[in-house]
């Protein structure tokens, strides 16, 4: 039993490692004239960089980019379209005009791990700006504004997503004070907005949330010169910003951060070097010059978010208004996998999308559904590699439950 439970925990592990190599991911841009940017992974312990797709023409690309990890597509906002490339082949999926009456441009792109969809910011060019809370459909373009609107504030480019509490924060400045503002991601309604206050920074950006231990972070900064950077965490209901390293020098910061849950590792690219930064200590666990042939520097750095799947359990989720009851079983399993659940109304169609840790799709179950209840279904699962995967659950092509599920052989 020992050396059987080591072997699942060699595989889970090398599995881990794996995505680590191979789930960050930006663009690698040339300076030249006009400019061209390359789909890219990069690997932050060795610095190189890997182009995906050909060359593209860098198109007014604008600081938007996020991650579908469940169709694998990386989207990016430039010149009034939204754009999605394939992860495995950097070739375009889609590409369609951004259209939307109130706003007359989109940013602030992020993915929800929760519900699958990409959520902004319409935003209005008129004096004063103001601003929508909005999400976007890829395949159409078309932005439908959940909120009213809302005064610019000098938005900066900061925003990220608690998909657990479903709001949608950014860092605004208003009168030279900046804030957190937390917007429901249901309603747009402002949830909380709370002054930023930190001792040593006299600002704070390059926010971001890490699913893994449901904590905000970024940098506070200093505007002295030279400016330093603290890597800090702030507490969204009260704006208390803590720093966790001592004090770093900016060295040209772009405005380009992501977390490795995995390693809990804060990377972030300076100087064209990506630096990887200790959540805990804020040590620096590594600091590596880029290196790519084609191109003169990189940027839009994200990890591939399948993390967040993991952290969620296997209760019953709920983001439909049925009240479902799933059970899988056994985990750890072998061979096979029962599926027992029950429905409160007549679905029209349930599906069970199995991905392992890279945010590959291993598995798409169709399970019987109508007015019966207390269904068993048995699935072979003995074609799957042992280790780790997350499971998405569909009733009507939204999401009602999500876990995790581990093979052993």
């Amino acid at each position: 039993m020992k050396r059987k439970l080591l072997i699942i925990l060699i595989s889970v592990i090398a599995a881990i490692s794996q995505a680590q190599v191979d789930s960050t991911y930006g663009f690698a841009r040339t300076s030249g004239s006009p400019e061209t940017i390359y789909l890219a992974k990069i690997n932050p312990s060795t610095g190189i960089v890997t182009n995906i797709s050909h060359a593209y023409p860098d198109n007014e690309l604008l600081a938007d980019a996020t991650i579908d990890p469940f169709l694998g597509i990386y989207y990016y906002v430039a010149a009034d379209s939204i754009v999605g490339l394939s992860l495995l082949t950097g070739n375009v999926v889609s590409s369609e005009l951004i259209t939307n009456v109130n706003g007359t441009y989109f940013d602030q792109l992020l993915f929800d791990c929760e519900d699958s969809s990409l959520y902004g910011l319409a935003r209005t060019s008129a004096s004063p700006e103001t601003i929508y809370l909005a999400k976007i459909n890829p395949s159409t373009g078309i932005v439908t504004n959940i909120s009213r609107a809302y005064p610019d504030y000098e938005v900066d480019a900061d925003a990220t997503i608690d998909p657990f509490n479903k709001i949608y924060y950014y860092v605004a400045g208003n009168g030279g004070s900046d804030s957190l503002i937390g917007l429901s991601l249901p309603t747009g309604n402002v949830v909380s907005k709370v002054l930023l206050t930190n001792v040593n920074g006299t600002y704070f950006d390059q926010l971001i949330f890490n699913c893994e231990d449901s904590t905000f972070y970024g940098f506070a900064r200093t505007s002295s010169s030279p400016e330093t950077i603290y890597l800090a965490k702030v507490n969204p209901s009260s704006g208390i910003v803590t720093n966790i390293s001592h004090p770093y020098p900016d060295n040209e910061l772009d405005g380009d951060v992501t977390i490795d849950p995995f390693t809990k590792t804060y990377y972030y690219i300076a100087a064209d070097s990506i630096v990887g930064l200790n959540l805990s200590t804020g040590n620096i666990v590594s600091s590596k010059p880029l290196t790519n042939i084609n191109g003169t520097y990189f940027d839009r750095l994200l990890f591939n978010p399948t993390y967040c799947f993991g952290n969620q359990t296997t209760d019953i989720n709920k983001v439909s208004n049925t009240s479902e009851q799933l059970t899988l079983y056994p985990n750890p399993a072998n061979s096979s996998l029962t599926i027992a659940y029950s429905l409160s109304n007549a679905a029209q169609e349930v599906n069970l999308i199995m991905y392992d840790v890279l945010g590959n799709k291993a598995a798409n179950w169709s399970l019987p559904c109508g007015a019966s209840s207390n269904t068993i279904v048995n699935e072979n699962i003995s074609s799957l590699e042992p280790g780790m995967y997350f499971y998405t659950i569909f009733e009507d092509n939204k999401s009602i439950q999500r876990g995790k599920l581990v093979i052993e052989r």
